[in-house]
């Protein structure tokens, strides 16, 4: 396992990213991948968290493009 901490800037938004992955996927992943852990924050304000189940999920369009950005680099 690692973290992998990072930043996007999407319309003028920052957001920070901290994603936890296994080095293969595993049922314990989102969507079977290889995250197991991962926090968005926007302005220090989660707008995703996810800990072996999804505990915080995007309602806003931009958080949700940015949380599949996310996904699509480390899943």
């Amino acid at each position: 396992m690692f973290w992998e901490d990072g930043e996007l800037t999407v319309k003028n938004v920052l957001y920070d990213y901290h994603v936890r992955m296994l080095k293969v996927a595993s049922g314990n992943g989102i969507d079977g991948g290889k995250i197991n852990k991962l926090n968005v924050l926007r302005d220090g304000v989660s707008i995703a968290r996810y800990d072996y189940g999804w505990e915080v999920y995007p309602d806003d369009e931009l958080d949700l493009s940015v949380l599949e950005e996310v996904l699509r680099e480390f899943n």
